[in-house]
């Protein structure tokens, strides 16, 4: 991880989600399943994790556009950034894309829909 860690980014309002939003909490797990029925979970870490899944709507151009090209700069789901927690104002330095495309829909002028997935890990 880098020292310096790209901030996801707000629109010129100071904002950074819209409502509605998701927001949860998962552990990070590896699951091994044997012939025998035999199911062993290992836990990576010894906390919950932090989940948002944001929906942007009536996005202009140019706002969509930095959170295209800000994925973009992530690599996807590669690279961290810091993203603050809407519901309890904490920022979380470790967060990431989903390892799922953004899904950008075109619905007029200054009307584009954004969905994403932010999860945290450590």
């Amino acid at each position: 991880m880098e020292a310096d860690v790209s901030v996801f980014p707000a629109y010129a309002t100071g904002l950074y989600v819209q409502h509605p939003f998701i927001s949860e909490r998962h552990f990070d797990v590896t699951m091994a399943s044997h012939d025998s029925g035999q199911c062993y979970v290992y836990r990576h870490n010894s906390g919950a994790l932090a989940k948002w899944d944001l929906s942007f709507e009536g996005l202009t151009g140019d706002e969509a556009n930095v959170l295209i090209v800000f994925h973009s700069d992530m690599r996807g789901a590669w690279d961290y950034f810091s993203f603050t927690d809407p519901d309890t104002a904490v920022t979380h330095t470790t967060c990431r894309f989903a390892a799922k495309p953004l899904a950008i829909t075109y619905a007029g002028p200054n009307d584009t829909r954004i969905q994403m997935t932010i999860e945290e890990f450590r």
